[in-house]
């Protein structure tokens, strides 16, 4: 089976090396299999300064298939991901973040579980070893919100904010749906999913590869976030995600 697949990648502030650790991995992720035409999708969100022509010239020098598109006013990871998925058409979709934080043997695993096990929608799910690196708070508020998908929602995925995801387009049409900006579309999305009955979706374990950065978050986006939760957690109870494709 032939089949394409876009890695989708949302771009914010990135690091110095940004360009060349993505070329590192492209070329490398590449090489697990010979089955389908890899795309590469960046989107700048709002990135004034730091992505450059000469970062955009050696992606196109080193990426065969490789769309960049960019708009002035930052608008959220989530706003971004749902701006590049309407701009490509694949036949599979994987989500991650501008420094691939995750291993490429998981990548792999849950690209091969999209498209062996036909799920519509896979979710990386990070297990304990994960939270021997990250920072107390983050690893305290990404438990938190372990125990509500678990115990108040009864969600097949309780790790609903892991980077990475994959989809088929049944699962890009889910996806662009979410009206989410900022980080906890990945809540909607999967709450939306599960309110499809036409949606199989499943979850893979993944596993960060070693010195990934972690980004603080300000009080002021935890506010806003708190904000979107209690408005993605009310659509979901009355009703407004019991949609069909």
């Amino acid at each position: 089976m032939t089949y394409t697949l876009s890695i989708i990648v949302p771009c914010y502030k990135p690091s110095a090396r940004w360009a060349t650790i993505i070329c590192e991995k492209m070329l490398a992720y590449q090489q697990f299999s010979s089955q389908r035409e890899l795309h590469l999708v960046v989107i700048n969100d709002g990135s004034e300064k730091s992505i450059t022509t000469s970062d955009l010239a050696l992606l196109e020098k080193n990426i065969p298939n490789f769309s960049y598109y960019a708009y002035k006013e930052n608008q959220g990871k989530g706003y971004a991901l749902r701006y590049g998925l309407q701009h490509k058409q694949s036949d599979f979709y994987l989500i991650t973040d501008i420094d691939f934080p995750y291993t490429l043997e998981s990548m792999f695993s849950l690209e091969n579980q999209l498209i062996s096990e036909k799920d519509d929608i896979v979710s990386g799910f990070r297990n304990e070893v994960y939270y021997q690196s990250v920072p107390a708070f983050r690893k305290t508020l990404s438990q938190f919100f372990r125990w509500i998908m678990q115990k108040m929602l009864q969600l097949p995925v309780s790790d609903t904010q892991c980077g990475l995801k994959g989809f088929n387009n049944k699962g890009k049409v889910v996806f662009l749906t979410t009206q989410t900006k900022r980080f906890l579309y990945d809540l909607e999305f999967l709450l939306r999913a599960n309110r499809n009955k036409q949606i199989k979706l499943s979850t893979c374990a993944v596993i960060l590869r070693d010195h990934v950065a972690f980004s603080s978050y300000s009080f002021k986006v935890l506010f806003t976030e708190l904000g979107n939760f209690l408005r993605i957690l009310f659509n979901y109870f009355t009703g407004s995600y019991d949609n069909k494709i």
